[in-house]
């Protein structure tokens, strides 16, 4: 745990970008830093209730997902201008845990599907739609947007799929649902199950229902008849499982509808997005820079 934050603190400090006490990441740090010593020392912490037990592991796990996910983006070869560091200080950066919206939450989001796609993708870069890169030798543009209502989440997938229209041979609206989801409760849910394997067919069963909304088969009819090249959706859903001892951050991803039945690449690419993302709390900065060098 936390094997990035100081790292994270290191890079902020260099561009002269202060960490300010009471700052959204300073408060989820702390919680990290508390959820570090509870594994250290077996320390048992009362959480008075589920709500708080799974905010504090939400917080915690996501700072934890966010500076491991900008550190293995950076040694991926991603470039971050100081604006994009500084959208990290102001209102909640956290991207896995709910908030409220704001300017620099919207670009800490656009960061970070910059950061996972470098693992995976070359040449990323922050342009139109909102990031590109090359995926599986063709040219990829992702339009990165954050629902924060039942209301704005067709809108803004609308408004995503008109940006990246006819922009790559290949893209794809990302957006992040974590406002809309119940996540106390889907935790709650797989309390009761007895293996790993009943949680991730849980979890996978309640993600594609939840995906399955009329506004999609709206959607993709519509897009179907005046899109210049087929636009995907994708559907990033930080989740916070019971993994038979003990809770656990499960970011999946799903999607609405995907372009054809064939290996689609819009479907490849949130596959290989989800797979990166469940793979980072591993990450060890050591030894995959030894690699890099």
């Amino acid at each position: 745990m936390a094997a990035s934050v100081e790292w994270l603190r290191e890079q902020l400090h260099t561009l002269g970008i202060a960490i300010h006490t009471d700052c959204g990441i300073a408060w989820s740090l702390r919680r990290l830093d508390i959820f570090q010593g509870m594994l250290a020392t077996h320390a048992n912490i009362q959480f008075g209730g589920r709500d708080n037990l799974v905010n504090f592991f939400i917080e915690s796990d996501g700072a934890d997902f966010l500076s491991k996910t900008l550190h293995r983006g950076t040694l991926a070869g991603l470039a971050l201008d100081r604006t994009r560091w500084r959208h990290l200080v102001s209102g909640n950066p956290i991207p896995t845990m709910k908030a409220t919206r704001s300017y620099e939450r919207d670009r800490v989001w656009e960061t970070v599907l910059a950061a996972v796609m470098a693992t995976f993708c070359q040449n990323v870069q922050f342009a139109e739609p909102d990031v590109t890169g090359d995926f599986q030798g063709r040219p990829f543009g992702v339009a990165a947007k954050v629902a924060y209502s039942n209301g704005n989440l067709w809108p803004n997938v609308e408004k995503g799929a008109a940006q990246a229209d006819g922009l790559s041979s290949a893209s794809v609206v990302f957006v992040n649902v974590v406002n809309l989801l119940p996540v106390a409760e889907v935790y709650e849910a797989t309390c009761a199950l007895s293996t790993n394997q009943e949680v991730s067919d849980f979890v996978k069963r309640w993600a594609d229902g939840w995906c399955q909304q009329p506004q999609a088969r709206a959607f993709a009819a519509e897009w179907s008849q005046k899109a210049k090249s087929p636009v995907g959706v994708a559907f990033f859903m930080p989740l916070l499982v019971h993994a038979v001892v003990q809770p656990v951050p499960c970011y999946y991803v799903s999607m609405p509808f995907v372009w054809s039945e064939d290996p689609s690449p819009d479907y490849e690419f949130a596959r290989a997005f989800l797979q990166s993302c469940n793979t980072i709390l591993g990450f060890q900065p050591t030894a995959s820079m030894e690699q890099s060098t």
